[in-house]
């Protein structure tokens, strides 16, 4: 049975000091091979060590404040977004899905969520509400509010224990 999955892609893990092309084919492969298998995809990425440069440059240029700070990590997700929706080109839909008031078409098998849309509003915000899809659990029951969350996929470190935030191109498998 197919499934649909939420995946939270940290920025530090596509640009973690240079653009990680071996962790972003191997990811590429990942995908694709469930897709095949019917599996469908929400990935949203994070702004990760590019966004944290760019605003701690800013922050030596000016007094920035914590909206300027907000709009740099805003334009690093969509920009992360749109490499990730290029990447993924024929099985993503073309449009990002980047404001949770609009509803996002989601025929194809991947759609690419920018996270925040606005100052304030991290993308684990954003995130949280896509991944509310109505589908009842197996067991029938859903939370209160009638929605259940689809499963996620989890990028688990192979090293040892407590190292989760510390993955590599080299050390992740799939785990869902």
């Amino acid at each position: 049975m197919a499934k649909l999955f939420v995946i939270s892609l940290g920025g530090s893990l596509i640009v973690p000091e240079e653009i990680n092309v071996k962790f972003l084919k191997q990811f590429q492969e990942l995908i694709g091979r469930q897709i095949k298998k019917g599996n469908r995809f929400i990935i949203s990425p994070g702004g990760g060590k590019t966004c944290r440069k760019y605003q701690a440059a800013l922050k030596n240029i000016i007094s920035a404040g914590r909206d300027d700070l907000d709009w740099i990590g805003l334009n690093t997700n969509k920009f992360h977004s749109k490499f990730l929706q290029l990447m993924f080109k024929n099985h993503a839909e073309k449009q990002i899905a980047d404001d949770p008031n609009k509803k996002a078409g989601f025929t194809k098998p991947i759609l690419i969520g920018a996270g925040g849309w606005k100052p304030g509003r991290s993308r684990s915000r954003p995130g949280r509400s896509r991944s509310r899809i109505s589908r009842r659990r197996p067991s029938g029951r859903c939370p209160r509010n009638g929605a259940c969350r689809p499963p996620t996929m989890r990028f688990r470190s192979t090293s040892p224990a407590g190292t989760r935030s510390r993955i590599s191109a080299d050390s992740w498998r799939w785990t869902a």
